[in-house]
């Protein structure tokens, strides 16, 4: 009995020196969060990409619902030699913006990330043809010049694509392009991998029409862009995470409502960009961000393994825990008792 005893003490010191620890190391995470000269808790949000249609959710929240919650999101644009990965594992910045599969992979390597929010519940890609080239399902591009982006979300719905309708592509026609339509317009490839609210809108202003291949239809269901952020900050603050969740949904809600503000807060932003184009785009890519089953920001956990099964299958990750890399707590708690609230406010 002395024995048991004795150990179980033991446990119990333990288990306090270990919460000590944790306790002293949130204490540190906590301290770097700075605040502005309102008190309002700073949070840097980095992008993926240069500014664009796809910034309406945050630049919503950053006008008008981050204050609601004592925050002040300052949104970061990124571009393709931006390591968004990097960034928010040093703490340069709180939370980023990526493709789903991203974050499945790097945690591959540590479990550091935690994913909190679903921007885009499916993917947006699609691969675009010329009309006259009657490129109508997947089997047609056997034979045809296919343009390719390694390392691009795209790339990986294309390795899918490829295994699952069993297409006899060979190398030598599989042309690797970036992020332009000049090869595509002079016929330097038939096939481009595209996204459904960018490129499209450019052909088709130049009078380019086009025919599509929608990966959906062939059961390749991959998730798009995430908001996500290190393990230590859910663990440590959550109370900012649900800040931030409630502050973006109610963002993105409020942008889909309304495109136009949404676009004129993007000019504000960056001046350079094309209004009418990037309207164009919002709009076009409108349902991809009313979250599935018109939950913003959510993604249901069926669709989160259907497209680790995908990943797997074509050898970009080995396994995908779930619970490790996906918290639906925030979302959930918006969707269920913030969200209510706003809407019942909004009707009186």
């Amino acid at each position: 009995m002395k024995l048991k005893f004795k150990i179980y003490i033991l446990g119990i010191l333990s288990l306090l020196l270990t919460n000590c620890k944790d306790n002293k190391d949130c204490d540190n995470y906590r301290s770097k969060m700075d605040v502005n000269s309102k008190g309002e808790t700073i949070i840097k949000l980095q992008q993926q990409w240069f500014p664009n249609s796809g910034f309406a959710g945050e630049l919503y929240a950053q006008n008008v619902t981050d204050s609601i919650y004592n925050l002040d999101i300052e949104i970061i644009p990124g571009s393709d030699q931006t390591n968004i990965m990097q960034l928010v594992k040093s703490g340069e910045v709180d939370f980023g913006v990526a493709g789903a599969e991203q974050v499945i992979q790097a945690n591959q390597d540590n479990d550091n990330f935690v994913i909190v929010g679903v921007i885009n519940y499916k993917s947006l890609a699609c691969f675009i043809s010329k009309k006259g080239k009657n490129i109508l399902v997947p089997k047609d591009m056997v034979g045809k010049k296919i343009g390719t982006m390694e390392g691009s979300p795209v790339h990986l719905i294309y390795q899918a694509l490829k295994q699952k309708e069993k297409l006899g592509i060979e190398k030598k026609n599989e042309i690797p392009t970036g992020w332009v339509l000049t090869g595509f317009t002079q016929d330097d490839y038939d096939v481009y991998p595209a996204f459904i609210n960018d490129e499209p809108i450019t052909l088709n202003a130049q009078g380019i029409e086009l025919n599509y291949i929608y990966p959906s239809n062939y059961d390749i269901n991959f998730i798009g862009t995430v908001y996500f952020c290190k393990r230590e900050l859910v663990e440590c603050y959550p109370e900012i995470v649900q800040k931030f969740v409630n502050s973006i949904s109610q963002g993105w809600e409020l942008a889909l409502k309304n495109p136009k503000k949404s676009i004129e807060y993007l000019k504000e932003y960056d001046k350079n960009i094309d209004e009418n184009k990037e309207l164009k785009s919002l709009i076009q890519g409108m349902e991809y961000f009313k979250g599935e089953n018109g939950r913003i920001l959510y993604a249901k956990e069926e669709s989160w393994r259907k497209m680790s099964e995908l990943l797997t299958s074509i050898g970009q990750i080995n396994s995908f825990d779930y619970e490790k890399t996906v918290n639906t707590k925030f979302i959930s708690k918006y969707l269920s008792e913030i969200k209510p609230k706003n809407d019942e406010n909004a009707q009186e």
